[in-house]
């Protein structure tokens, strides 16, 4: 049977940031429910039929089966580098890490809602001007009709429509595969920048911490405080990515390649970055990440125990996890 649950943010990279002991489970924190729990990898960063085609002769799990067999050798990048001590092994392994994070960076339900918003405002701004006059809504009732997209004995009544989207009831909705395409034709242009980029790679050291991912695990930081706009292509902008729980990338143009150990500071600096990148959930191999109060002025250390209460904004504490699939 053709799988059904597709992940936007693979499980072989998920497992980078696994907890002690259980290589298929990591530590979450879910904003929503304000609950942290400890779910399969499976279970996270994944929605029913994200990568499903129904296109003539082809399997409707063939994308998903393809992508599967890519990021199985981008994960086996990651975990080479990750376990060495220098840069990436070889220009391969860069290579397939990079395809990855471009991936990533395209590829999930936060962008395809963003370009289905744009479809829809367009639409509807089109079809604002379509009804302001009946003279030009038949006009174009008749290109429809010859053309072939609406039954020429259709009847199409001026003030319904009008009435229609007046009150704005209806919704646009792109095909599964349309997202699928733009998201392979953008995916090119992303890796071309990348592969432009100089990188860093940032290691824990026993006393630092480990650092933490999210379902959103490529990140756009502005390199100045005085950036106003964030882009792959753009030198103002430097690309992170939370390689594993011992490791971290980061990209910027202008700058030469190095390897650092990373001190406690610096991994809470990471990790507060990837935190308000997050989208839903925030993934670690267990609570005792380090991260800065992101609504403290002065650099106040905490620990994932306490990522609940910072986010409610509460004075610091600690907060219970509930372990569940």
């Amino acid at each position: 049977m053709a799988a059904r649950m597709h992940h936007w943010v693979s499980q072989g990279y998920l497992r980078g940031f696994a907890r002690p002991g259980a290589p298929n489970h990591v530590w979450a924190y879910d904003f929503k429910s304000d609950k942290s729990f400890t779910p399969n990898t499976h279970n996270v960063g994944a929605e029913r039929d994200f990568n499903r085609i129904d296109i003539e002769g082809h399997a409707p799990d063939a994308i998903e089966t393809a992508l599967a067999e890519f990021e199985g050798e981008a994960i086996a990048a990651i975990k080479a580098t990750a376990e060495g001590t220098g840069h990436f092994p070889n220009d391969d392994a860069r290579t397939s890490v990079l395809n990855l994070m471009a991936l990533y960076a395209v590829r999930n339900p936060r962008l395809r809602e963003v370009h289905r918003d744009f479809r829809e405002r367009t639409s509807k701004m089109i079809m604002n001007v379509v009804v302001s006059s009946k003279e030009l809504f038949e006009a174009q009732v008749r290109k429809a009709k010859d053309a072939g997209f609406i039954d020429p004995d259709a009847v199409a009544d001026y003030d319904d429509a009008k009435g229609f989207e007046e009150r704005g009831e209806f919704r646009v909705e792109l095909a599964r595969e349309e997202h699928i395409r733009q998201e392979f034709e953008v995916h090119d242009a992303v890796l071309q920048k990348l592969g432009q980029r100089q990188w860093a790679i940032i290691r824990t050291t026993p006393d630092s911490g480990d650092f933490v991912t999210c379902d959103h695990p490529v990140l756009l930081r502005p390199t100045r405080p005085d950036v106003m706009r964030l882009g792959f292509g753009l030198k103002s902008a430097a690309v992170l990515f939370p390689m594993t729980k011992d490791t971290f990338l980061i990209g910027e143009f202008d700058m030469d390649p190095y390897v650092k150990q990373a001190s406690r500071a610096d991994v809470a600096a990471l990790n507060t970055e990837v935190i308000l990148e997050a989208e839903r959930q925030v993934y670690a191999s267990d609570n005792t990440f380090p991260f800065f109060n992101p609504s403290a002025d002065n650099f106040e250390f905490l620990t994932g125990a306490q990522l609940s209460a910072a986010i409610r904004g509460d004075e610091a504490g600690t907060d219970s996890d509930e372990d569940h699939e």
